[in-house]
């Protein structure tokens, strides 16, 4: 039987991804922050050279211009590092769906090796009191819960919006969430199945992903 209060207090992943602000997002940076028994580990950090002009809106939301990652590996240069880093893992995640498109813009077939992915934003949607004055935006979400007083040292990046301050918020608000859900076996379990990405929602990021690369291919003939 599931249990997200058993996985919030085992080991999982937290991931982050800022992207390129252009259609059909491109990853600019990666982390992977690790936690076992709830407490952060460490952090996977990747500047990711997206092979175009990062658009304006993302270099002021991010930080992250051309100039920064201009000599940062490719996705296809890193993409079986974190491949291998996600096989077979819990993954947190707070926009489950659009951190999985950028991936796949990179590859595809990137996306099939987590063992669960758990989206927060799901988490914060259905915890969050009624009339409570937070949004479920990470942001929001870690002043409510108190996470940023505690900030560890390990951080790669401590600014707004970095990939490594919110993949580490991520697994914060996790924790956190897990310990407000009823601790009874049949309702951690359905929120469990609830809370997680389905086969459905994979088959239409594949979809999704599938289209992008068509429309590219005939737009590359024309």
């Amino acid at each position: 039987m599931l249990r997200l209060s058993e996985l919030a207090k085992g080991d999982f992943l937290a991931l982050d991804i800022e992207g390129d602000g252009n259609k059909n997002q491109r990853p600019v940076e990666i982390s992977v922050c690790e936690f076992s028994y709830g407490a952060f580990v460490r952090e996977h950090h990747w500047l990711i050279n997206p092979e175009r002009p990062i658009s304006y809106f993302a270099r002021v939301k991010h930080g992250i211009g051309d100039r920064k990652v201009r000599s940062a590996p490719k996705f296809t240069e890193v993409k079986e590092e974190i491949a291998n880093l996600l096989a077979g893992r819990v993954v947190v995640a707070h926009d489950m769906t659009g951190d999985l498109l950028m991936l796949g813009e990179g590859d595809p077939s990137i996306i099939e090796f987590p063992g669960r992915i758990v989206c927060t934003y799901r988490m914060a949607k259905h915890a969050l009191p009624a009339r409570q004055p937070v949004t479920p935006g990470v942001t929001s979400l870690s002043a409510w819960l108190g996470i940023d007083r505690e900030m560890p040292d390990g951080l790669r990046r401590k600014t707004v919006h970095s990939s490594s301050l919110d993949a580490w918020r991520t697994g914060k608000i996790f924790v956190a969430l897990a310990g407000k859900l009823p601790p009874d076996d049949r309702t951690q379990e359905m929120l469990c199945r609830q809370f997680s990405l389905s086969v459905k929602s994979l088959e239409a990021i594949r979809s999704k992903l599938a289209k992008r690369a068509m429309a590219a291919s005939s737009a590359q003939i024309t």
